[in-house]
């Protein structure tokens, strides 16, 4: 691919090549005109998505560069190549080069810089390339109308730069269109008034085509959360007069997602620079990078990730306790004070007027 880009016009269409387990994609192009910028949909460009900030890290550098792109079925190294070959999703990578054929190294980019891969997980994919989006089942239980669960998540994840996903399904037990609200938060007794993030989630959101499983799925990313922890979700179902509910079947999926790329020095996968993102489902992942080499990631649904707890019933709560037995000594203090006043104002109203040295008249 790299000499048949010596032959190429600058801007002129990309060149793909595909073979049975490995497409090559190149281009020969102005820092303002590559390949994968963020408004293009092409086909060869499912895997990078490139911001137009990033053309000011070439402007600097050439005025023409080649762009080269691979994308290869996972583990394209010889067995043992690597020690620490813990990636599931194929591998895809991007580089520049400059007109006499040296590398443009590109690492350290800022935020708005920072370029989208992704990777489909193993043979995981559609017609069209893109990953399905089905997430294992981990856990189901039927909750009523007006009443909730606890879904205690133990990833087992001991990873702090991977991130996160737990998503929420569920199905009507009854006549209606119901909706159910999910709070999320590391303490085991996540409400309205504590939680980090929380989500109401309908049927229409989960069934149909073309969905954004973003809105029935909870993303901790690394950069905000501590992925190694316990996580609690709160999910009540509806219990209003106005609005249809009934009672639900839970269905709960965890999965993990590890980014990682590369490092040609070291002969190693690592994470440092790479951030999985909102977008990424079980079979795809979708991931930010601040530098250019060959990526690919681990996407992992682990067992027995889900507890289900439900939440005590009837018993006395300590606070509602405090509040009753503080009122009820405020109200036998007042009464005991009311009850001496009145006692004062009818001796003081019983008194007989008398006249004379001690009497309170006078003749």
């Amino acid at each position: 691919m790299r000499i048949l880009m010596h032959a190429r016009v600058l801007n002129e269409e990309p060149l793909v090549l595909r073979g049975t387990e490995i497409a090559a994609t190149g281009k020969r192009a102005d820092p303002q005109s590559l390949f994968c910028y963020q408004d293009d949909d092409s086909p060869e460009c499912r895997r990078f998505s490139i911001p137009r900030a990033f053309n000011n890290s070439l402007s600097r550098v050439a005025t023409s560069v080649v762009q080269l792109m691979f994308q290869v079925e996972p583990n394209p190294f010889p067995f043992n190549f690597v020690a620490n070959y813990t990636v599931s999703t194929e591998v895809a990578s991007m580089e520049f080069r400059a007109e006499n054929g040296s590398q443009i190294p590109i690492s350290d980019l800022d935020d708005n810089q920072a370029i989208t891969v992704a990777v489909n997980n193993g043979s995981a994919t559609d017609s069209n390339g893109e990953g399905v989006t089905g997430v294992p089942l981990a856990g189901a239980i039927n909750v009523s109308r007006c009443d909730s669960v606890i879904v205690r998540v133990s990833a087992g994840n001991s990873n702090q730069q991977a991130g996160l996903f737990i998503q929420l399904n569920f199905t009507t037990l009854d006549d209606g269109d119901p909706s159910i609200m999910a709070y999320l938060h590391s303490s085991n007794w996540p409400n309205e008034f504590n939680f980090t993030d929380r989500k109401r989630i309908t049927l229409s959101m989960t069934r149909g085509r073309d969905l954004d499983h973003r809105k029935y799925t909870f993303f901790l990313s690394p950069e905000s959360h501590d992925t190694t922890l316990d996580y609690y979700v709160n999910v009540t179902t509806g219990c209003t007069t106005d609005s249809p509910s009934a009672g639900v079947r839970l269905e709960v999926g965890v999965f993990a997602s590890l980014c990682q790329y590369f490092s040609e020095s070291a002969k190693l996968w690592r994470t440092d620079g790479m951030v999985p993102l909102a977008e990424t489902n079980a079979s795809r992942a979708v991931c930010s990078t601040r530098h250019l080499t060959a990526f690919a990631a681990s996407l992992f649904v682990p067992p027995d990730a889900v507890t289900f707890i439900r939440p005590e019933r009837g018993g006395p709560s300590l606070v509602v306790l405090l509040t009753c037995v503080v009122g009820l000594l405020c109200y036998a203090v007042a009464a005991a004070i009311l009850h001496k006043l009145d006692q004062l104002d009818l001796r003081r109203a019983g008194t007989v007027p008398l006249c004379g040295h001690d009497g309170t008249f006078k003749q």
